[in-house]
């Protein structure tokens, strides 16, 4: 490794590959040192989110624009999927946090926690004639064709459930955007239930109209979800403490509590 010249030591050429891989080593541990001294302050480290669609367009833009402003040496890695897919992936480990919105099967191994509700609006054109119309029954919504997302099938769950008939016997349009929904409802030709999350825009500029149903109405449960046996470090209290304080339209009451403030 070494020998003795004139009362120093030189390095051989093994000795000096040695010697290059404990420097390296070194920097490693000072960097690993760094590394939990700052994830276990909350200032650097990653944070792994999925959502389900709906969440996706409701909750997600709100949630990257302040996690970011208020963590930028955090990494917020998000990954948008369908609810039983997001389970799957909390349940194996590979998501922190989970925000599903609906119905889940709540997995064994999983911690469901409420954050609010949604409602599902029945949302039409201005020049549609439900707006002549002070009372909608479902016999009404029955005899209209109804536009569906083809990936919210919650949506189309809790209204087959409400309706008590088979959608696929519906006369309906599949569209894979609520934007699209949202632009061809404004034809006044169609109908659908939409989230009054992503509607009350539309509404409040009346290029869409709505009613109150005269039967009970369509409600949907906010989840945040993770693993049982995750521990809630600093990073994830921090994120649990922002969504309690994002508020996306006055309709949504968040009800989410941390189990104490970090200051950063």
């Amino acid at each position: 490794m070494f020998y003795r010249k004139s009362g120093h030591f030189i390095l051989t050429k093994q000795g000096e590959v040695v010697y290059r891989y404990a420097q390296r080593l070194i920097n490693l541990q000072e960097e690993l040192i760094y590394f939990a001294k700052t994830s276990q302050q909350g200032t650097r480290g990653m944070f792994r989110l999925g959502v389900s669609g709906l969440a996706n367009q409701i909750f997600l833009p709100e949630i990257i624009h302040q996690f970011s402003t208020l963590y930028p040496q955090i990494r917020l890695s998000v990954i948008s999927d369908t609810s039983p897919e997001i389970e799957k992936l909390i349940a194996s480990f590979q998501l922190d946090y989970g925000i599903l919105i609906g119905s889940p099967k709540k997995h064994p191994d999983l911690v469901y926690e409420k954050l609010g509700t949604d409602q599902l609006k029945l949302v039409f054109g201005i020049n549609h004639p439900f707006t002549k119309k002070t009372a909608i029954t479902k016999a009404d919504i029955l005899n209209q064709t109804l536009l569906f997302h083809e990936k919210q099938s919650s949506s189309k769950s809790i209204l087959e459930q409400w309706l008590n008939y088979p959608i696929k016997e519906l006369n309906g349009i599949e569209l894979d955007s609520v934007t699209s929904m949202k632009k061809v409802l404004e034809y006044g030709q169609t109908v659908a239930f939409i989230s009054e999350l992503l509607v009350q825009e539309e509404l409040t500029s009346q290029t869409l109209a709505s009613r109150k149903l005269t039967d009970l109405g369509l409600t949907r449960t906010i989840y945040l979800v993770k693993n049982k046996s995750f521990f809630d470090d600093t990073i994830s209290l921090n994120f649990k403490e922002l969504l309690g304080n994002i508020v996306v339209t006055p309709q949504l009451s968040l009800s989410i509590k941390t189990e104490k403030t970090v200051d950063i």
